[in-house]
C-alpha cells in the first residue's frame, strides 16, 4: 500500500535535439570515353542540374573553336578552377571529357578526392563502329582518324581508380540508352 502512495517519478530529461545533418557532400562524375560514343547526351540525360564542366565549350569561348587545341593548358587550368569551384560549394559536378588516359583522370579524381566528394568514374565502353556513326550525326565532327587514335591509346580505368567506378555499355532499350555491367 505504501508504495501506492509514493509520488510518480520524474521523467527522463529530455533528449537533446537530433544534430543537423551534415552538408551533402559533392559528387564528382567524370566520364570517360572517346569522342562520338555520346558522352554529352549521357551526361544530360543522366545528370540534368548538374554543374557540367565540358573542355570543349570551354575552348569555344576563348578560341572560337571546340576543336582548336592551341591553348589546351589554358583550358585546363580554367576548367579545373571552375570544377574546384563547383566542389567547394557542394555541387554535384560532371567533367565530360574524353578522359583516355589515368595520366588525364589523376588530376580529376584527386581533386574531388580532396574536396570529400562522392567520385564516380562513368566508363562509356562502345565499340569503335558506334563512335564513327555517333561522330556522323553530330554538328562538331571529330577526324576519323583522331577517333581511330584515341581508341588506340584509351586506358581503361581499373574497378580501383575511383571511389567508384562504373562501365556503361549502349543499351537501347535503357531510357538513357546505356546499362550498368
Amino acid at each position: 500500500m505504501a508504495s501506492a502512495l509514493r509520488a510518480p517519478a520524474a521523467p527522463p530529461p529530455a533528449a537533446p535535439p537530433p544534430a543537423a545533418p551534415p552538408p551533402a557532400a559533392p559528387a564528382l562524375h567524370v566520364t570517360c570515353a572517346p569522342s562520338g560514343v555520346g558522352k554529352s547526351a549521357w551526361v544530360a540525360r543522366a545528370h540534368p542540374g548538374a554543374a557540367v564542366v565540358c573542355m570543349d565549350d570551354l575552348r569555344l569561348a576563348l578560341t572560337g573553336r571546340a576543336e582548336d587545341q592551341s591553348r589546351n593548358r589554358e583550358v585546363f587550368a580554367l576548367a579545373l578552377e571552375r570544377l574546384r569551384g563547383h566542389l567547394a560549394r557542394g555541387e554535384e559536378a560532371v567533367w565530360d571529357a574524353t578522359s583516355l588516359t589515368r595520366a588525364h583522370r589523376a588530376p580529376l579524381l584527386a581533386l574531388g578526392e580532396g574536396a570529400g566528394a562522392r567520385v564516380r568514374l562513368e566508363v562509356l565502353v562502345a565499340p569503335l563502329d558506334r563512335a564513327l556513326r555517333g561522330n556522323l550525326a553530330r554538328a562538331r565532327q571529330v577526324p576519323e582518324e583522331v577517333i581511330r587514335a584515341q581508341y588506340a591509346r584509351w586506358e581503361l580505368p581499373a574497378r580501383d581508380e575511383a571511389g567508384e567506378v562504373v562501365y556503361l555499355v549502349p543499351d537501347p532499350s535503357r531510357p538513357w540508352g546505356w546499362r550498368a555491367l
